[in-house]
This record gives structure tokens, C-alpha cells and sequence, in this order.
């Protein structure tokens, strides 16, 4: 039993000398990827519900990566295919670092418009997915979203 409480820390150093990581560069690496913006769109945009009345372009986007400390501007396109005019009640973020600007007024029937949203990347490093919610007159509410990693 001594013989073995008298091995045991040895064989604890052995071991984690053995398995330890070998890689002695203790710093992130980060892999730079060129931004773009992706859009998931059809050729005929579909409609969710049948009482659906705007159809977005497209309500997803990969931004890639940008540095800290920028400032990001994108822009989703809506069409009202209702008969009435749409209007969009209220915007809202996931977060504090995204501000909007859209058209106030009705959106009229046939119509398309724009949601501009800046994005403030501050100083956080990180991947990170930006939700902006829509409230229409319709009732609905929409989510848009984008990713974006900043390094």
C-alpha cells in the first residue's frame, strides 16, 4: 500500500508529461475571411401564411468579418403584395448596437421599401448573430438576422 501512495504522484508527473498539448504558441489565431454579404433568396419570393401581405428579399446574412471598432451599414428589401397599404409599426434589436432607419410612412400596395440597419462593432472580439425584429400592421412580426464575427 506505501509502495503504491509513493507511485502514485510519479505516475501523475509521467503522465502529464506524456499527454501534455505540444503546441507551445499560446496565442488565438484567427482565420481572415474577405466580408461579403450572402442572401438566401428564391427567383419568386414564397409566402409563409396566406394572409401574408410582405415578403422580405431575404431575412438572412453572413457579413464574414470585420474589425473592431466599425461601423456596418446593410439593408433588407421588402414588397407589400397586400391590396392595402402595409405600415411598420416598430423596430427593434437583439442588442444596443444596432440602430434602424425606415419609412415611416404606409408602405402602398406593389410597393418596395428598405430597412437600413447600422451595426457599431465596439470592442468585443467574437462571432456573433444580430436579430432585428419587425412589427407590422398586419399583426406579424418578422425576424431578420445577420452573423457577423469581429476581430
Amino acid at each position: 500500500m506505501k509502495f503504491l501512495c509513493l507511485c502514485s504522484p510519479g505516475l501523475l508527473l509521467l503522465a502529464l508529461i506524456c499527454f501534455s498539448c505540444q503546441n507551445k504558441n499560446l496565442s488565438p489565431e484567427y482565420i481572415s475571411v474577405k466580408p461579403r454579404i450572402e442572401t438566401f433568396t428564391s427567383k419568386k419570393p414564397t409566402l409563409e401564411r396566406k394572409d401574408d401581405s410582405v415578403v422580405f428579399r431575404s431575412k438572412i446574412m453572413n457579413l464574414g468579418s470585420c474589425r473592431k471598432d466599425t461601423t456596418i451599414i446593410l439593408s433588407y428589401k421588402l414588397l407589400n403584395q397586400s391590396k392595402r397599404p402595409v405600415l411598420i409599426k416598430v423596430i427593434n434589436g437583439s442588442c444596443g448596437c444596432l440602430t434602424f432607419d425606415y419609412k415611416k410612412n404606409e408602405i402602398f400596395p406593389g410597393e418596395e421599401s428598405s430597412i437600413n440597419v447600422t451595426f457599431k462593432s465596439g470592442s468585443i472580439e467574437g462571432f456573433f448573430k444580430k436579430e432585428v425584429y419587425v412589427h407590422l400592421t398586419t399583426g406579424r412580426m418578422v425576424t431578420l438576422c445577420f452573423y457577423v464575427s469581429v476581430v
